[in-house]
């Protein structure tokens, strides 16, 4: 029933935010014409494309995209927290109460978890903001997940014991600073407009192929401690966080590859990184007389719709 009422929301609600939802930063109409400009002029700054001549599909990009092993390891790390999530949403509460509790106490005890998953759900995103990193900070938030889920496997489940194993199953909520974490290091990553249609379509995918998949790692005849699918989950995150190094050697290796391609095609190695900014670098002065914005290279490349790969200008964000 619960999913039934959030789809029939859903549904109801489409055509609301369909009618009233601008479609991008140049017609939001909540900033002023001077804010929109900046909006633009950053999306261009950070290799976004955006422009009315970037809405043809282009299958050159499609190409490229499923030639692209970052692809195929974006939609792997959409698939894994949310097919680890699982554990601390669906049998979550099926697990704490494996503890020694009633299921009243069981439901109590369930509140601060969504306390948790806020809380580091903002963490996650100020401290990749105010590191200017994303594939770092997620790495470093999937370390208490894995701890957490470790604590749940090896712990006893005796009275005494009651307190440290709420602790891990609340520390396992760090999981949930992985999705938007995710998906921005994707798009921050990813130059071309199909192509970035392309990757998050299959992201999206991946969504719901994990959450599709993680329930087949609980049976009900593990009840109540349910260790092997705790023990499937921790794999799950071990495999969560292998493949964000393995994304971050790729991102390095690929950096250093473009500053090879600067240097051939008569550029400087060393590139200013403007894609994690915190202010936009748009001033009164850097409008032309159209009252357009004023655009280096990179934003230029943001309005020829190139990808990542055919943009030699493009840094990669660890």
């Amino acid at each position: 029933s619960i999913f039934l009422f959030c789809g029939l929301l859903t549904v109801a609600t489409a055509p609301i935010v369909y009618w009233r939802l601008d479609n991008d930063i140049s017609e939001a109409r909540f900033l002023s014409p001077e804010d929109r400009l900046k909006g633009v002029q950053r999306l261009q700054v950070n290799q976004s494309s955006l422009g009315e001549q970037n809405v043809e599909f282009k299958w050159s990009q499609v190409w490229e995209a499923a030639l692209d092993i970052k692809t195929y390891l974006w939609l792997i790390l959409a698939i894994l927290p949310n097919l680890g999530s699982v554990l601390p949403s669906t049998f979550g509460p099926l697990i704490v109460k494996g503890f020694g509790f009633d299921k009243y106490q069981t439901l109590l005890l369930n509140m601060p978890f969504g306390a948790v998953q806020t809380i580091v759900i903002l963490l996650g995103c100020f401290a990749a903001n105010k590191m200017k990193l994303k594939g770092v900070v997620l790495c470093a938030f999937m370390v208490p997940v894995v701890v957490g889920t470790g604590m749940l496997y090896g712990v006893g489940r005796a009275v005494s014991d009651r307190p440290a194993l709420l602790a891990a199953y609340y520390i396992v909520g760090f999981l949930f600073a992985a999705n938007p974490l995710i998906v921005a290091w994707a798009v921050g990553n990813t130059g071309g407009a199909t192509k970035k249609s392309v990757t998050l379509s299959l992201f999206q995918a991946g969504l719901s192929a994990g959450g599709l998949i993680g329930p087949i790692l609980f049976n009900a005849n593990d009840a109540p401690e349910y260790l092997p699918g705790i023990a499937g989950t921790l794999g799950v995150f071990i495999a969560l966080i292998v493949c964000v190094l393995l994304q971050l050697a790729i991102l390095w290796r690929l950096n250093k590859s473009q500053a090879k391609k600067r240097v051939a095609n008569g550029k400087s190695a060393v590139i200013v990184d403007k894609s994690m900014e915190t202010k936009p670098s748009t001033t009164g002065k850097d409008y032309d007389e159209k009252g357009g914005p004023m655009l280096d290279d990179q934003s230029a490349a943001a309005e020829l719709d190139l990808t990542d790969r055919q943009n030699d200008e493009f840094v990669y964000i660890y």
